[in-house]
């Protein structure tokens, strides 16, 4: 048996802002933007000063067009519960400005990254 001696553990809680979008989604924070929808997410810009987190039940589209980046940060978390993230003829575009990107979904992920113009 080894025993792990002075060991402290940091959790943290964060609660995403729920949206619902009938149109394209549209946002800028100068900290982290941590958003949630139980539906469908179609993006325009998503632009963060720390960390995106996008999570929906349904899918995430790029709802605009492949030379705009749909989301900028400090990481991102792009989750598409019941659907795909992007699309085979239109991918979500991201851009890092720091830290790792991470896609999930229940069907596919068409991702491209870019370097802001």
């Amino acid at each position: 048996m080894h025993l792990i001696k002075n060991v402290s553990l940091t959790i943290s809680l964060v609660d995403d802002v729920n949206v619902e979008a009938g149109g394209k989604l549209k946002v800028t924070a100068g900290g982290n933007a941590f958003l949630g929808s139980l539906s469908d997410v179609s993006l325009d810009q998503v632009t963060a000063g720390g960390q995106v987190r996008l999570k929906t039940k349904q899918g995430i589209t790029n709802g605009v067009n492949a030379s705009t980046i749909n989301v900028t940060g400090n990481g991102i978390v792009l989750e598409a519960g019941g659907a795909s993230v992007g699309a085979p003829t239109l991918s979500v575009t991201t851009h890092l400005t720091g830290g790792t990107l991470t896609a999930r979904a229940q069907e596919d992920v068409y991702i491209t990254t870019s370097a802001p113009t």
